[in-house]
């Protein structure tokens, strides 16, 4: 067997070989156009842009800083929007973006950006499950 062989016998192996759903133009591209317009909401959100953000804008109990604001915006604005179309998905008690939107509100910005990112990394299906509160001041 040969070089050019060998290659294109990887080559064949890497491409999943049936029954796989990433093929030329299918739902992978499908999927990626989603992430898209969720992220281009989410980012429309954080610019204030559309009737959802401007309501959530005058919510009360939002954080006072102008980036912890903006980022309280955006996790709003996907349990508003977005959120509903998926259906619950969470392991732990409260959700992840309820628990998001608690950080920002109780520790501004920086403190909260970093808890919810942390929360994020163990809600995988190798983590945790249950109670997980935001911790206090």
């Amino acid at each position: 067997m040969g070089f050019l062989d060998r290659k294109k016998k990887n080559k064949k192996k890497k491409d999943g070989g049936g029954g796989d759903c990433c093929g030329p133009a299918d739902c992978c591209d499908l999927s990626l156009f989603m992430h898209a317009r969720v992220l281009a909401a989410v980012g429309c959100a954080v610019f204030g842009l559309g009737p959802t953000a401007r309501r959530l804008e005058r919510e009360p109990g939002a954080p006072r800083g102008l980036l912890a604001r903006r980022m309280h915006l955006a996790v709003r604005y996907y349990q508003e929007r977005i959120s509903p179309r998926y259906g619950p998905r969470c392991r732990y008690t409260p959700t992840c973006s309820a628990y998001a939107v608690t950080a920002l509100r109780r520790h501004g910005a920086v403190r909260g950006s970093v808890l919810t990112w942390r929360r994020l990394a163990r809600c995988t299906p190798n983590g945790g499950r249950g109670a997980d509160p935001v911790p206090g001041s």
